[in-house]
């Protein structure tokens, strides 16, 4: 029955596990070891918590209605030991079925037996690790937090109970409980130095309030713990995770923890600094650590940094996941190097067909986007079919995208429909690895992701009182709390409108629903374009000021409308520290579009000179090249009283570009062009007199 068992885990067939589990409970040969051997093996197998399809959860059901029947037949006399316990434990907290936790308490919990002597230790510091681990992860930090504190006797306590409580710490950002239970780790000899542990280290990463306090965590890591050995951190073959490593403090899973605080607040300076300490250290950077470096960068326009970064990843000889190679193509194609798209797309078929790279949906529309901006329409349909040939699952956005890029006259092309709808369960986990689309319908980021479908859906044909109403039932429905993102489809949607009331109304909201928006969340962002159309420029300065004075890498949307903004409020002195401000930032005005906004912001302050210093001078400093919009902008903007196309100093710098306005079809081209020929005419070599005698 256990090879039939493992052999349907191994096929991924969940209903082929249920009927292994009936034949087991069938046989019923003996009790005990029939229960915590199949428990064991549900919970223990990594495909288990990979795969979210709800038939897996049916087992977990199956099993425990047998345990609990068993539990209370009375010509058994049987409960199940500490060891089965904690094995249902595991799998409900693997698998997040927050739902399961009423029944487990109730009866199993419940009904436990006191331990009696002699204590089978082993089998206790495990069953009360798997029962922190199971509060925990289904949202119930502070009761995983009391059994560690007060039920767990010292003579059962160990290391793995100490690092999942750590773990509950974090979720509550309890840095100082996480120290705590470090430094009695290391009196209690389990580590020679609180730092000795690296799922501790990390719980404490996780457990920092910000960025900064997590690379001072990291540091004291580096200082106070066991240097590693002098040939260098060894790798255990085979491990996976933190346990892949010898070493706790110079864990590169540790670096990648940290790296990803820096890029979701947004510190790129803090995250550079990170990368040198690493590297100061012997330390190298692992594929989360390269996503999150990578994401930071390219959020800060710095595709350069993202696609060199990439580079020296995969000439140390790693494979670069499809995930990481998404970024670089993204990099490539903004900096137009079609040849380096051309190459990591070939790469990554390489990869795919010697079985090292999946090809997900989010490899397919990162493929076809950039092949689209670097090589054309054509060029990317190709990719297209070929990856669809290939077996890789797509996405209705590529299709659209496609469809939307068609040049006129050309048919509609056939193309395959998409394997992933964006529809909660439309598709296999198989399909969409990590897509909540094909997630556990109970599970909270499965219900998060199904209001969000529903929300955007709604909002894009602005029936906004539907998705509120969408929003308010589901959490009330599933009991969950509402999350940072769904608010930010209702922020964005009135941002673009420039509607602030109802912008603040939904900040107002979500505050009352207990939504904390942190100074560094995107949304943000979204308040600054929302403020900015809706000429509350006080605002702008207020949020752009906070982002300064916390060390957050605004991206070049956030920097440009912040300029708008100085020039809209006639704020001359605030313009000139907002461009200095950029200028001195490694994040600052890596697009050209940055430095349109300065020159249309100088040029409502009437100050010609100014804005072309930031042609002629800002821009070609930053290896940045005009283009229509700029020129357009440089020619255009409260024309009546800058009089551009009178000054010769905009025309002489204006004439190498005109031909740009020109190809974009600008409106302004016919007059700047006039311009041009009346000022070269005028400015041409005087006539040379001619003699009588000549004649």
């Amino acid at each position: 029955m256990f090879p039939m068992l493992l052999k349907a885990m191994n096929k991924k067939d969940p209903r082929g596990a249920q009927d292994a589990l009936t034949v087991a409970f069938a046989l019923r040969d003996d009790t005990k070891q029939v229960m915590s051997t199949l428990s064991t093996i549900l919970a223990s197998c990594p495909m288990v918590t990979a795969d979210q399809r709800p038939q897996w959860d049916e087992c977990y059901d199956l099993l425990f209605a047998k345990v609990v029947e068993l539990s209370r037949d009375p010509a058994l006399s049987w409960f199940p030991n500490d060891f089965t316990l904690s094995a249902l434990a595991r799998l409900i907290a693997r698998r997040q079925l927050g739902t399961r936790v009423p029944a487990f308490e109730t009866e199993l919990l419940s009904r436990r037996p006191p331990p009696t002597a002699p204590l089978n230790l082993g089998d206790l510091s495990k069953f009360y690790s798997g029962l922190i681990n199971m509060f925990s992860r289904t949202g119930l930090p502070h009761r995983a937090l009391d059994v560690y504190r007060t039920q767990i006797p010292d003579a059962a306590m160990s290391v793995h109970i100490m690092t999942t409580a750590a773990s509950a710490m974090a979720t509550v950002k309890d840095a100082t409980g996480v120290r705590e239970v470090m430094e009695s780790a290391a009196q209690r000899g389990f580590i020679a130095t609180p730092f000795d542990s690296g799922h501790l280290n990390v719980a404490l990463v996780n457990a920092s309030p910000d960025a900064d306090s997590a690379v001072a965590a990291f540091r004291e890591m580096l200082d106070r713990g066991t240097p590693p050995p002098a040939g260098g951190i060894p790798r255990a073959a085979g491990a996976e995770g933190l346990d892949a490593y010898a070493h706790a403090t110079h864990n590169p899973r540790v670096v990648a923890r940290v790296l990803e605080r820096c890029s979701i607040e947004r510190k790129a300076d803090l995250a550079q600094s990170v990368v040198a300490l690493a590297r100061a250290h012997g330390i190298a950077l692992e594929e989360n650590a390269m996503y999150a470096l990578m994401a930071l960068q390219l959020h800060c326009e710095d595709y350069a940094a993202a696609l060199a970064q990439y580079a020296e990843y995969v000439s140390a000889g790693e494979v670069a996941t499809s995930r990481l190679t998404c970024m670089a193509l993204e990099a490539a194609a903004a900096l137009g190097k079609g040849d380096v798209v051309r190459q990591m797309h070939a790469d990554t078929l390489a990869h795919h067909r010697a079985g090292r790279v999946v090809l997900t949906s989010q490899y397919v529309t990162a493929a076809v986007k950039s092949v689209l901006a670097t090589d054309g329409y054509d060029a990317a349909v190709a990719v297209y079919h070929k990856l669809v040939r290939l077996g890789a699952p797509t996405h209705a956005t590529v299709v659209h995208m496609l469809e939307y890029r068609r040049p006129p006259g050309r048919k509609p092309l056939e193309i395959a429909p998409p394997t992933v709808t964006g529809k909660l369960g439309a598709a296999p986990a198989s399909a969409a690895p990590g897509n909540p689309a094909a997630a556990n319908p109970s599970s909270p980021d499965a219900i998060e992701y199904e209001i969000n479908t529903q929300v955007e859906r709604l909002l894009a044909a602005d029936r906004v009182g539907d998705a509120l109403r969408v929003w308010r039932s589901t959490l009330a429905e599933h009991g969950v709390a509402p999350s940072t993102s769904t608010l930010g489809f209702f922020i964005n949607h009135f941002s673009q409108q420039g509607d602030v009331p109802r912008m603040e109304q939904m900040l107002a909201l979500g505050q009352s629903l207990g939504v904390v928006v942190h100074p560094r969340h995107p949304i943000r962002s979204m308040l600054v374009l929302g403020y900015s159309l809706g000429k509350r420029f006080d605002r702008v300065f207020e949020l752009w000021d906070a982002m300064m004075d916390r060390g957050i890498a605004p991206d070049g949307a956030t920097q440009a409308l912040v300029l708008d903004a100085c020039g809209f409020a006639g704020d001359r002195a605030r313009l000139d520290a907002t461009v200095n401000k950029i200028l001195g930032a490694a994040w600052g005005g890596r697009g050209i579009n940055v430095w349109t906004s300065a020159v249309e912001a100088y040029l409502r302050l009437h100050d010609v000179s100014a804005a072309l210093r930031v042609a002629t001078e800002i821009v070609p400093s930053r290896g940045l090249k005009a283009d229509a919009k700029f020129i357009g902008t440089l020619v255009t903007v409260e024309i009546a009283e800058n009089r551009q196309l009178n000054d010769p100093r905009v025309l002489e710098y204006v004439r190498q570009y005109a031909h740009l306005l020109q190809l974009a079809g600008h409106t302004t081209y016919q007059a700047v062009n006039k311009a041009i020929l009346e000022h070269e005419f005028a400015s041409g070599p005087t006539p040379v007199a001619v003699s009588k005698d000549a004649k």
